[in-house]
C-alpha cells in the first residue's frame, strides 16, 4: 500500500485515541520499513502496550464505512443456524 494512501486511511478515521496517535506518528517515522517491525518494537517505540498495537492494525486492516452505502436490512443469526437471517429494525 503506498504512504499516502495507509495515512489517508489513518487521517480518515472518526476517532482515534492519544496510543493510537503515537503509534501513527511511529508508523510514519519508519514507513519505509515499517514492514520489518514487529508488533513489541512498534509498542516499545511508540511507548504503548502491545495489545493496543494489535487492536490499532486490526482497525486499519478493516474497511472504513462510506456512509453513503446503505447497510444491508438483514445480517445472518450465527455458524450453524443454517440460511437462518434475523432483519434489523431501522
Amino acid at each position: 500500500m503506498p504512504a499516502s494512501t495507509f495515512f489517508e486511511k489513518i487521517r480518515k478515521l472518526e476517532r482515534i485515541t492519544h496510543s493510537e496517535v503515537r503509534i501513527a506518528r511511529h508508523m510514519e517515522h519508519v514507513y519505509p520499513l515499517l514492514g520489518l517491525e514487529t508488533v513489541s518494537t512498534i509498542s516499545e517505540s511508540a511507548r504503548v502496550g502491545r495489545a493496543t498495537v494489535v487492536r490499532f492494525i486490526q482497525r486499519l486492516a478493516s474497511p472504513i464505512p462510506d456512509p453513503t452505502v446503505r447497510k444491508p436490512a438483514w445480517t445472518a443469526i450465527g455458524p450453524g443456524r443454517g440460511a437462518a437471517c434475523h432483519l434489523l429494525s431501522g
